[in-house]
């Protein structure tokens, strides 16, 4: 049985073991705060129209901080936003994954593909995929990786491309 299969079958989990037994988007632990970092969303404002922000930094105590392209700031939950519209999909494809199957462990993978209304397609390190909508992405992305540095002939570093 697939990982996938056995995550839609599963009960919720409640009491001590919850955190290891997660099988709704909803009970999903928060990523790690880095994860979110460069991730842009799109939020209407009424009459003001639609703007997209982009997240820039996260407090403990006052959740993701979002910068909008009209220069307006503000600060949003977690469950505010993953409700939110991401304004370029496809920009998490590649991005790395961790998730917990119940009664099968962790799991760390990547972003394949965005496929529009099918959602993200996740290819797992031990061959199985799963498709996943934006909101549950976001909540098992893992921080981006920082460009590496190649060296130059005589040892220094030369900036990443």
């Amino acid at each position: 049985m697939s990982k996938g299969a056995q995550r839609s079958g599963a009960q919720h989990g409640k009491g001590i073991l919850a955190p290891l037994l997660f099988t709704d988007p909803d009970d999903l632990p928060p990523p790690p705060a880095a994860a979110l970092l460069g991730v842009a969303f799109r939020k209407a404002f009424g009459r003001q129209g639609t703007f997209v922000g982009t997240v820039v930094a996260h407090d403990s105590a006052l959740g993701y901080h979002l910068e909008y392209e009209d220069g307006d700031e503000e600060d949003v939950g977690l469950d505010e936003l993953v409700r939110l519209p991401l304004a370029s999909p496809d920009a998490l494809v590649g991005r790395r994954v961790s998730k917990h199957f119940a009664g099968h462990g962790r799991f760390e993978g990547r972003v394949a593909a965005y496929e529009g209304a099918r959602g993200f397609e996740l290819h797992y390190e031990d061959g199985d995929l799963e498709h996943v909508d934006a909101a549950e992405l976001l909540r098992l992305l893992l921080p981006a990786l920082k460009p590496r540095k190649r060296k130059r002939a005589g040892g220094s570093a030369a900036p990443a491309e």
